[in-house]
């Protein structure tokens, strides 16, 4: 859509008729081997083509695809930060049945001179244990469907889509920063449920 929309194909001699160009080309395309320095090699492409040219990255020429996934990617990360915040309610009423369960033995430990904070930190720990091991579990979950879903290439697009973004199929990166993120909201969620 973007193409026909502001391209036209026509003879390079009637166009540079048309348009007083003088020069053979006005546009060079440079292809790096990888993605990761893109911005450093646009500012120093900039610096040594002068102030007559400008440079544009494939992140500037589709800006509005990757705005909409960074909002995809905050709403997504909401949505699971409340899944996860009512999974803790699964802790607290696991965390409640047990005190029930356990209140001849709480109060017989009582009597024998166990002090409130040491149940305190039983049940704060039982809570970590059982959420953790949800967080764990989930987390190499996550990890193998991203894998089977890059490596199988899954989400793939058809050919007419992938022709215009220049992009055939969605591959999904297990970034350390993301599981970090994760792991530290599902803790907090935890810890707070147990210890209520």
């Amino acid at each position: 859509a973007e193409y026909d929309s502001e391209w036209v194909f026509m003879d390079r001699a009637t166009l540079r008729a048309l348009c007083g160009l003088q020069a053979t080309a006005d546009v060079i395309e440079v292809k790096l081997d990888t993605t990761e320095g893109t911005e450093d090699a646009a500012r120093r492409i900039e610096r040594t083509a002068g102030p007559g040219f400008s440079v544009s990255d494939w992140r500037s020429m589709n800006g509005g695809l990757f705005s909409a996934l960074v909002l995809q990617q905050t709403t997504l990360f909401l949505v699971i930060g409340l899944i996860v915040a009512v999974s803790t309610f699964n802790v607290v009423a696991t965390l409640v049945m047990t005190v029930q369960e356990k209140k001849r033995d709480i109060g017989v430990l009582g009597t024998l001179g166990a002090e409130p904070r040491f149940f305190s930190r039983v049940f704060v720990w039982l809570g970590a244990l059982l959420g953790g091991s949800g967080v764990i579990a989930g987390i190499l979950f996550g990890a193998l469907i991203c894998w089977a879903a890059t490596q199988f290439r899954l989400l793939s697009f058809p050919p007419g889509v992938a022709e215009i973004y220049f992009v055939s199929y969605i591959p999904f990166l297990v970034r350390p920063a993301d599981l970090a993120a994760i792991v530290g909201f599902a803790a907090l969620a935890i810890l707070v449920a147990a210890w209520v």
